[in-house]
């Protein structure tokens, strides 16, 4: 009895903290924001880039930028970071104490796939429990390969807490670090390196046209 009344207890505890999560990103419905993108990447030389994203809820990502697809190898739904869309029944969730992230104390909230065809397998996800934000998640796709994004937060109109400062970091296995070329000349693929991006200027909740989504 005591053993499932603390069962019960620590999913009760997992399902506020979720709900607490939804409840904060779900309160923006949409944006437009500026970003610049510092691309550090071994044996690739990337210009800083300069990008207008426009988000609405639930997924619609939209970017503008200068130079036509120089935005190609971002990681486009990370940029506009929505974990609601991790909470579904793909995933059991558990809180496995805390972490720090510079100095927030998180709850440490760990999703495991219940199919191994799932892309990602395990992610670690560090909760600020006042914000009720991301922190810092550790993904790990299959193959060894793994990523950790690590975000900061402004508070927009003195009442949304979205991202202003993101830096992806990520590696894979150097064995698998060979691939093929559209004209059949082998290259190196990169096995580490990091993205960061800065955002600013956000508009929020103030209405974008589904047309915007419709663009190439």
């Amino acid at each position: 009895m005591v053993v499932f009344a603390a069962t019960t207890h620590a999913q009760s505890d997992v399902k506020r903290l979720i709900q607490a999560v939804k409840q904060t990103y779900l309160q923006v419905q949409d944006y437009t924001v500026d970003l610049t993108v510092t691309v550090d990447i071994t044996q690739l030389r990337i210009p800083e880039m300069k990008l207008r994203m426009y988000y609405k809820q639930p997924n619609n990502v939209h970017f503008e930028a200068e130079r036509k697809n120089s935005f190609a190898m971002l990681p486009r739904q990370g940029l506009a970071f929505n974990p609601v869309e991790l909470f579904n029944s793909a995933y059991d969730a558990v809180i496995q104490g805390q972490d720090t992230v510079g100095s927030v104390t998180c709850t440490k909230l760990v999703l495991l796939a219940r199919s191994d065809t799932l892309r990602l397998q395990r992610l670690v996800l560090l909760v600020d429990p006042k914000l009720n934000v991301i922190r810092r998640m550790r993904m790990t796709p299959s193959q060894g390969k793994t990523a950790v994004v690590t975000f900061d937060y402004a508070l927009v109109d003195k009442r949304y807490p979205l991202p202003s400062r993101a830096v992806f970091r990520f590696n894979a296995p150097r064995g698998r670090s060979e691939s093929k070329h559209p004209g059949n000349r082998r290259f190196r693929l990169p096995t580490s390196g990091s993205v960061t991006i800065v955002y600013s200027k956000y508009r929020v909740n103030k209405g974008i046209p589904d047309s915007v989504f419709e663009k190439e």
